[in-house]
């Protein structure tokens, strides 16, 4: 690819992403067509997202010394969690929205917590190939057309141990993950397909999750994919295209995040913007 290829880059142009994916098929249709359709501006972002991006960069930061053969102990690491979520959760606009019991020191403590477990699990004998690695790929759909839009993502970690290359996957959990999420999981399919179209093969994939308990655990969660989920992947994003070309967008009214959505007052008006000048009267509906 010619160019900027750095994630910000490739972010700038018109492009599909494993989060876009995965939040228009698995969450509310509404909220992501008011996020990247209408563009709408969030009035609260969720202190989750707050706290993942930190928790992912204290990580990063290790990852990165590591690979320049530097040293970076747990303290280190919590240094910049902390201060990105002080700097985040003080100055955030739209602001930050907190559930019931948090706070900014309590979700530092907890950082903290999970990073030293994480640290803790870490196999000496991997060596670490990148960090924070860039892609952009095109997406194929079950007839063999090339989509217009390329699938672009960034690997948090390419490790590699006895001559196996592995894409690594940072999650933080409120629990432990069930037997059978990694298989379930569309973001290995994504990440897997990228990695084949960049001319690697027999590469593995895992997620390393851990924790938001009181005493956090980090568990791996090896996966792969084949061929036919490369293709089965490539047609759900074809299917998605024609539903965004069609304005069929539904809310998802009881959703558990409908709690927490920063476009609820949007939400709200959409059956009135679209019913134009319908008005409902008092009197019962014929059967």
């Amino acid at each position: 690819m010619n160019g900027d290829t750095s994630l910000r880059a490739l972010r700038s142009r018109p492009h599909w992403s494993f989060s876009r994916i995965s939040s228009l098929v698995n969450y509310c249709p509404l909220a992501w067509s008011l996020k990247y359709v209408r563009k709408l501006e969030p009035t609260s972002v969720p202190v989750a997202l707050v706290f993942g991006k930190a928790f992912h960069s204290a990580l990063t930061f290790h990852a990165v010394r590591r690979m320049q053969g530097r040293s970076a102990n747990a303290k280190d690491c919590t240094d910049v969690l902390a201060t990105q979520v002080d700097e985040t959760c003080r100055g955030s606009t739209p602001p930050v929205q907190f559930g019931d019991g948090e706070t900014v020191d309590g979700l530092i403590n907890q950082g903290q917590r999970m990073v030293a477990a994480y640290l803790a699990s870490l196999d000496p004998e991997e060596e670490i190939d990148g960090v924070g690695v860039p892609f952009s790929v095109p997406l194929i759909d079950a007839s063999g057309n090339t989509l217009s839009k390329p699938l672009i993502g960034e690997y948090d970690l390419v490790v590699r141990k006895k001559g196996v290359r592995t894409i690594v996957d940072w999650k933080s959990s409120a629990a432990r993950w069930p037997q059978g999420k990694a298989e379930a999981d569309l973001q290995p399919t994504c990440y897997l397909w990228a990695d084949s179209r960049q001319g690697y093969s027999g590469t593995a994939f895992r997620f390393d999750v851990v924790t938001k308990t009181k005493t956090p655990t980090c568990t791996q969660h090896p996966t792969g994919r084949g061929f036919d989920d490369f293709i089965r992947l490539g047609e759900l994003v074809r299917v998605l295209e024609r539903m965004i070309a069609h304005d069929c967008f539904l809310p998802r009214d009881g959703s558990w995040e409908c709690r927490s959505c920063p476009y609820t007052g949007a939400c709200r008006q959409w059956h009135r913007e679209r019913a134009g000048t319908f008005v409902l009267s008092s009197a019962p509906l014929a059967a």
